[in-house]
């Protein structure tokens, strides 16, 4: 008897309660058919209701497939009218202050040469906004009244998702419900506890998320029913085993569809109807009339953006980086731009705008960086005011790294002029350049002082001074979209910058440092200067060679190129003297001998 029942209630759920397909092979479901997506959800449709009326660029206020002949216009019947008991009225159509209400009035109206005797109020996306898969949210406040119907819904082509629809004579539940070619799967949602929520009280929050294998309804953020589109057939107790993103069909699993479900993208609808006697609603009580419904917002979201939409709390900041003197290149925001502002860094003018671009050119010829900057203080709820910072290159620059190896591993941005670590002794001073452009042939050439590189187009470049040698200087060319550019860029090596004398017999320590000398290196308008290196040194102090101990120091308070130190005093033995500059650090290994 037992077996019996449970058989004839299986039957029973297969072929009343929901409309399945065949049974098919799990080998044929495809990936496709599950959206597990890790993406946030991103605005793609909004209205805040901020204006004085409805806006007629997103909205119909009537339902252009009401049916023949209104070829998306409300010149048929059925576009305005519902159930042939009341017309839906622009009347009934009230925005302000960021709320939309729609009323439901007693009264009369004539309609296509039809008298009714009660009004309503209806607004529907138009279709370049139909929605396939997303998050569809508003913040509602339902009415109560006998024979009233308050509706937040969705349809194209007979598939049918009422997100909440609210009869006014059920206070505390709403219907949720999937409908297509007349078959149903209605349930009626009852908060916790129930007896205590009267929907029609209070503004709440009604969302739905629909996506390719489920239909998910919320309540004030709360998941109030899910409706799966794909089950597993097994023979378990639960009978039944559905398809969602962490259970996913096996090889050999039986696998059976949801009839009620389509993939066509969907119209969303907001309307208070006037339906007295008409699925399960009671007679009209005319004593409550009018009554409101109230909508704070609406906005859709996505995962995967349609074509058709964009990211309102999101965009782009497009245009090239590099930015020759001379030219002028726009840069363009793409997305919400209803209030977006410009602003540039101090090497840039403005020469144009747009809502929604910045035109600009540099102020000379010297390369330097620069940045763009598009502020966008978005006009909708849900988003932030963002910043969106556009590098680029004004003027013309070639830039790099200096990585030296030996005597031991330093790293610094190429700049007009670098201080090159030098190994002691006789030795080359060697080290690379790794210019930041890879993609681009550079001719270099040695302008002036002594030493080689290791070829006229290698990148990164091998660069050798030898001892002899106080600097480097090197040319480097380049073309680009902003023609011919170059850099010319000074090496300095900071070897033997300081000669060192001790005399045994009255145990002085002089310090002198070489003569100044000139190094060459373009300058920010890209003109070749000479600047002076004066190598002078401000302290000079002495350590213990075998434990590193301070045992003696002596500065001064401006540079200087000569210094005596008084070191009769200092045991004999071996040391190390240290010489500093602004620049570079010099050590010499003394002894001292008596």
């Amino acid at each position: 008897m037992i077996l019996l029942l449970f058989i004839s209630f299986c039957f029973v759920n297969l072929l009343t309660a929901q409309p399945w397909s065949a049974t098919i092979s799990s080998q044929f479901f495809p990936a496709s058919n599950l959206e597990c997506s890790n993406e946030p959800w991103k605005l793609v449709f909004y209205d805040e209701f901020d204006g004085s009326s409805i806006n007629t660029n997103k909205w119909y206020t009537f339902s252009p497939d009401g049916g023949p002949g209104c070829n998306g216009t409300d010149n048929c019947l059925w576009a305005r009218t519902r159930d042939l008991q009341q017309v839906f009225s622009d009347d009934n159509l009230e925005v302000n202050n960021g709320m939309l209400t729609i009323y439901a009035k007693k009264e009369d109206i004539t309609f296509m040469d039809e008298l009714f005797h009660y009004t309503g109020g209806f607004i529907g996306v138009k279709p370049q906004f139909k929605t396939q898969y997303g998050r569809f949210e508003a913040r509602i406040k339902l009415t109560d009244g006998d024979g009233l119907r308050c509706t937040f819904w969705s349809i194209e082509a007979g598939f049918e998702i009422d997100f909440v629809e609210y009869l006014g004579n059920r206070k505390r539940r709403f219907l949720t419900d999937v409908h297509h070619d007349g078959n149903h799967n209605g349930f009626h949602v009852k908060n916790q506890p129930s007896w205590l929520i009267d929907y029609s009280n209070a503004f709440h929050i009604y969302a739905v998320e629909w996506s390719p294998h489920k239909i998910e309804w919320f309540v004030d953020g709360i998941s109030v029913r899910t409706l799966y589109r794909y089950q597993i057939v097994t023979f378990n107790p639960d009978r039944f085993s559905n398809i969602d993103c962490n259970n996913t069909p096996e090889s050999g699993d039986l696998i059976r569809e949801n009839l009620l479900f389509d993939d066509d993208p969907q119209s969303v609808i907001l309307n208070l109807a006037v339906e007295g006697n008409v699925a399960g609603n009671s007679d009209v009580d005319d004593s409550k009339l009018p009554r409101s419904m109230k909508v704070n917002y609406i906005r859709i979201y996505q995962k995967n953006i349609q074509s058709n939409y964009y990211d309102f709390c999101g965009g782009t900041f497009d245009g090239v980086e590099d930015l020759c003197f001379g030219a002028t290149e726009t840069y363009t925001f793409q997305g919400d731009y209803s209030n977006v502002s410009f602003s540039k860094s101090s090497n840039l003018n403005i020469v144009n705008t747009t809502p929604n671009s910045v035109t600009i050119s540099p102020t000379n010829t010297g390369f330097s960086t620069g940045w763009v900057k598009a502020t966008v203080n978005f006009a909708h709820a849900p988003c932030s005011t963002k910043t969106y910072t556009k590098t680029l290159y004004a003027g013309q620059l070639i830039s790099g790294t200096v990585n030296q190896t030996n005597p031991i591993y330093l790293s610094q941005p190429l700049q007009t002029v670098n201080f090159i670590t030098a190994p002691s002794g006789n030795s080359y001073t060697t080290f690379n350049v790794d210019l930041d452009n890879t993609t681009v042939n550079y001719n270099w050439q040695i302008t002036s002082g002594n030493g080689t590189i290791g070829g006229s187009n290698w990148n990164p470049q091998l660069i050798t001074i030898p001892p002899n040698s106080t600097s480097l200087s090197c040319n480097i060319s380049t073309t680009t979209g902003c023609g011919v550019i170059s850099r010319t860029v000074a090496f300095v090596k900071t070897s033997n910058w300081y000669k060192v004398g001790l005399n045994p017999t009255n145990g002085l320590l002089n310090i002198i440092a070489i003569d100044d000398f000139e190094v060459q290196h373009s300058n920010d308008n890209d003109e070749i200067v000479y600047t002076t290196i004066k190598p002078t040194f401000t302290k000079s102090t002495l350590y213990n060679f075998e434990t590193g101990e301070q045992v003696y120091s002596q500065e001064s308070i401006e540079p200087i190129k000569f210094m005596t130190m008084d070191i009769a005093h200092i045991p004999k033995g071996k040391y190390i003297l240290q010489i500093k500059n602004e620049e570079i650090t010099s050590t010499h290994q003394i002894i001292i001998e008596r």
